[in-house]
């Protein structure tokens, strides 16, 4: 039986282990839960075993890793322990990180390159299913091995929406900061269109219902589609919408995108750098 891990288990960890667990992907008897804080509570909530870090690096047989990234340093006090090191060198087990901003080269560090790695960034809307996880296997693995890790990682990831795997690890700093802050742009998005819906007189509770689904079902859409031919689609001539798209062009909302993108996607360099 194979045993999966949860080295911290914040929103995101959950996330994962309540989509492991509602679509039948592993058994709460297979998961094991250690975090600083939680451990008891979230296991006690999805019925899961909590553990010490060390019993963990022991026991599970593929790992989540979800601490914080300043928390990385324990690791190296957590492999001072001669059963974790034996455990690691005997089966170097997968370890899936979501730490931002720590590169396979840290991480390589941190686990005395005892640990098969995969990196993941999965976003906000996984905790309801729908989200978009990037993923990214160490380039030190063999071609062979890095087809099996592709259909292991998304059999595991597949419960919280869409998986992209990157080709090349610097890769993460542009579409984290498109699928990882985009939902925050999106969010104004929608905060704006709603409270607009308030000032035109709709009540806010239907205002704000107007504004998400709309952005829900336009990403569908753009999932099958060139966003540019759909915009056209819904622009008639002299209509109401074009009037509306002349004003977000005076008002450059596509270059504040474009902007926002730029400005993130550096800012997740620097942070690596550290």
């Amino acid at each position: 039986m194979t045993r999966i891990g949860f080295l911290g288990c914040g929103q995101m960890g959950r996330a994962i282990l309540s989509g492991l667990l509602a679509q039948g992907v592993v058994q709460a008897e297979q998961i094991l839960v250690a975090a600083k804080s939680s451990a008891k509570q979230t296991a006690q909530q999805f019925e899961v075993k909590a553990v010490s870090p060390v019993d963990l690096l022991v026991e599970a047989d593929e790992i989540f890793l979800g601490i914080k990234p300043y928390q990385l340093h324990h690791v190296e006090q957590w492999l001072k322990d001669s059963r974790v090191q034996t455990r690691l060198a005997q089966s170097k087990p997968l370890v899936m990180s979501m730490l931002a901003g720590t590169s396979f080269a840290q991480l390589r560090l941190a686990f005395n390159n005892l640990v098969t790695l995969i990196r993941l960034m999965p976003n906000l809307p996984a905790q309801v299913g729908h989200g978009l996880t990037l993923s990214c296997i160490d380039p030190q693995i063999t071609e062979e091995e890095k087809a099996t890790l592709v259909t292991r990682s998304r059999e595991l990831l597949q419960p919280l929406g869409h998986v992209e795997e990157l080709p090349k690890e610097s890769d993460f700093h542009a579409a984290t900061a498109i699928s990882g802050c985009g939902p925050a742009y999106l969010f104004n998005v929608i905060e704006s269109l709603a409270d607009a819906g308030v000032h035109e007189g709709l009540p806010r509770a239907l205002s704000l219902r107007l504004a998400a689904h709309t952005v829900l079902g336009s990403g569908h859409l753009a999932c099958q589609e060139h966003p540019a031919v759909l915009k056209d689609r819904v622009t008639s001539p002299g209509g109401v919408t074009i009037a509306g798209v002349r004003i977000l062009e005076q008002h450059g909302v596509r270059s504040a995108f474009f902007e926002a993108v730029i400005a993130a996607s550096q800012r997740s360099r620097t942070l690596e750098k550290g």
